[in-house]
């Protein structure tokens, strides 16, 4: 590193490799602060969805998918933006 780009470094940045790694670390280090507010129905209050919680949800979706024979497949995800 240069001394202009370690200048630069306001903070250190983990080392993230894959889309899984990054919901695994993140669920580790902000276990349960929340990664979104979510409504349960349109006009209702927002309720917060913690990094573990997603973390969950998104482990049972993977689950789902390859219990379904979707291992390996390439697929893609369309639905209402809602959890």
């Amino acid at each position: 590193m240069s001394d202009k780009e370690e200048k630069l470094q306001y903070y250190e940045v983990r080392q993230i490799d894959t889309i899984r790694d990054m919901l695994t670390q993140s669920a580790q280090l902000y276990a349960e602060r929340p990664a979104y507010k979510v409504k349960s129905k349109k006009g209702g209050e927002y309720f917060d969805i913690t990094f573990s919680q997603f973390k969950e949800d998104v482990w049972a979706l993977g689950t789902y998918l390859i219990e379904n024979g979707l291992k390996g497949k390439k697929i893609g995800i369309i639905g209402i933006c809602g959890w």
